[in-house]
């Protein structure tokens, strides 16, 4: 097991044991719209009480897996790819050691949500990254592993923090790591998210709401007398 899938075996148990109600997604792609072929997916979980964020899930997608569920590859996102940083690109294309075949990723995926409890998923943006590997997951045919009701966008919760308190996190809060890099950019995307809600609203507040929130999906859960 290399180090980076080390450190997710290790974030997810943690997030188990933390209860986390919410997962941010990020995906790198060979375009910009649904059916566009999805080259590396990275999740980071995250809790609203705590402000803690684990990584949970990394990989890199083999190409021809990737192109054969998509409508094509899109030439300027493909060019876009070119202008980026060395590090970037060779991650995502040529990091053979955490590289998956689309179709078990799609169920590695599913795994970590079951796992996880079925959390709430976050995209950057209410139709790109949630949008795309939802398109993608239609056309394996495989199941998406979060309700339509669950989706959240990170867009507006920035719009919120930068508007109501003045704050901006997306920015201001240093980067750790390559940029484009999925878990990277997830991890990234989780922190500057959890910051801007912590601010919103007392840990207090959070908590007892997360703690109702865990209960009405346990009760919905439960099996009802004939």
């Amino acid at each position: 097991m290399n180090p980076i899938q080390e450190a997710v075996s290790r974030g997810l148990s943690q997030a188990k044991d933390a209860k986390v109600t919410d997962i941010s997604i990020d995906i790198e792609t060979l375009g910009k719209r649904p059916g566009a072929p999805i080259v590396a997916i990275g999740l980071a979980a995250f809790s609203r009480a705590t402000g803690e964020v684990y990584p949970v899930m990394y990989h890199t997608i083999d190409l021809q897996s990737s192109i054969d569920y998509s409508t094509g590859v899109d030439p300027s996102t493909l060019e876009w790819w070119l202008q980026q940083a060395p590090e970037a690109v060779a991650q995502t294309f040529n990091d053979k050691s955490n590289r998956w075949n689309l179709i078990e990723s799609i169920a590695q995926l599913n795994d970590v949500f079951q796992y996880l409890g079925n959390p709430k998923p976050w995209g950057n943006g209410a139709t790109f990254d949630i949008g795309l590997l939802e398109a993608v997951i239609d056309l394996t045919g495989m199941n998406i592993p979060w309700h339509h009701r669950d989706v959240r966008d990170v867009r507006t919760v920035v719009d919120l923090g930068r508007d109501l308190l003045g704050f901006n996190p997306k920015f201001e809060m240093p980067f750790e790591g390559t940029k484009h890099n999925a878990l990277a950019d997830a991890e990234h995307q989780a922190k500057y998210t959890v910051a801007i809600i912590r601010r919103l609203a007392p840990s207090q507040t959070i908590t007892g709401l997360l703690k109702q929130e865990r209960q009405d999906r346990e009760d919905a859960q439960a099996p009802t007398a004939n």
